[in-house]
């Protein structure tokens, strides 16, 4: 199974904040500033009060850093 995507529907999986701030190793406060420079992929608005990254996009990020 992939991590990007589950094997039934091979929709993009969405990754929510607890989960960006462990993949990542960064706290909430850097993801919104490197947001805001454009330097970390947007999130998407679920709710009122929710929003997640897809993770296919979180996981070029973090390519794009250890190839850097």
């Amino acid at each position: 199974m992939s991590q990007q995507e589950s094997p039934q529907t091979n929709r993009p999986k969405l990754y929510r904040m607890a989960d960006v701030l462990e993949i990542t190793g960064l706290c909430r406060a850097t993801i919104y500033n490197l947001m805001d420079k454009d330097d970390f992929p947007k999130s998407i608005k679920l709710g009122q009060r929710a929003i997640a990254w897809k993770a296919d996009e979180v996981h070029q990020w973090i390519d794009s850093r250890v190839c850097a």
